[in-house]
């Protein structure tokens, strides 16, 4: 069965990456998913397996630190309705 590990991190940001220095901010948070079979989640050091793909993908203007992870074993479900929803409670509250 194929499972979802959803990775939170924290996106850097180079602000002198034009001049070429380097002065890291911190910019919000970079989810990443990467799908696995179920079995994968038996290994240890899975941490320091995501730790080394966000290296990767990480260059000298953007970089991820890993703040912690989850398994999904079911896909997201997409509810509508929240604006409509939101309109209706502000509209009885008036």
């Amino acid at each position: 069965m194929k499972v979802d590990i959803v990775v939170s991190t924290q996106v850097w940001v180079n602000k002198l990456f034009v001049d070429g220095g380097e002065h890291w901010s911190p910019k919000g948070e970079q989810i990443f998913r990467f799908p696995v079979d179920d079995s994968f989640l038996m290994n240890n050091g899975i941490v320091d397996a995501i730790e080394k793909v966000l290296s990767n993908v990480s260059n000298f203007h953007t970089k991820y630190e890993y703040i912690s992870h989850e398994y999904q074993f079911s896909p997201d479900r997409v509810i509508y309705g929240l604006e409509e929803t939101f309109e209706e409670m502000v509209g009885e509250a008036k």
